[in-house]
């Protein structure tokens, strides 16, 4: 009887040691999905002043959407947190979209191979953050889910771990399907 005691003190720190370990290795999950996005969402923003200036040359009438674009893209390398990055680059993919729009209007536009070449690298950049964007909301998930699961949400709070902001961006897709260019000759 005496070795009970010990052996329960030993399976319960083997369990706290297990959860923790469970617990930091979805978080480290999490943030480095998170970090795969800041990447691709700073190569997202490079691309659009090139993506203006090519436009630029083609429809010269339409400078209040370029400078739309460039106002949603400043305010997306601007925001911080999941949230506001996610309404961030809701409006600028919004307004891109918009831009892309234009080349069906415009025929030397649609046939420039600079504007090809852009609209073809932003849409894998969409794509691959879409893909991303996924990842990193079910490592949130997982993460929020078992933080919130017994017996680890009693270790989790006594060591500090917190709930994951998810990463969404607002309902850009279909409102931007919705705003047509227009054109002013």
């Amino acid at each position: 009887m005496e070795w009970v005691i010990p052996a329960v003190a030993v399976l319960l720190l083997a369990w706290c040691l297990v959860t923790y370990n469970r617990l930091v290795a979805l978080r480290r999950v999490a943030t480095q999905a998170w970090a795969d996005i800041e990447v691709e969402l700073r190569r997202r923003h490079d691309l659009v002043p090139n993506l203006v200036e090519t436009v630029k040359g083609h429809v010269a009438d339409e400078s209040k959407l370029l400078d739309a674009v460039i106002r949603a893209r400043n305010q997306a390398t601007l925001a911080q947190s999941p949230e506001t990055i996610g309404k961030a680059e809701a409006a600028l993919t919004s307004t891109i979209r918009r831009v892309v729009k234009l080349a069906k209007v415009y025929p030397t536009l649609k046939a420039d191979a600079g504007f090809q070449q852009l609209k073809s690298r932003l849409s894998e950049l969409e794509d691959w953050l879409d893909d991303a964007r996924r990842f990193f909301n079910n490592s949130v998930q997982e993460n929020n889910t078992s933080l919130g699961q017994l017996p680890a949400v009693l270790l989790a709070d006594a060591c500090g771990f917190k709930i994951m902001e998810f990463f969404a961006l607002e309902n850009s897709e279909r409102e931007a399907a919705e705003v047509a260019p227009k054109v002013r000759r």
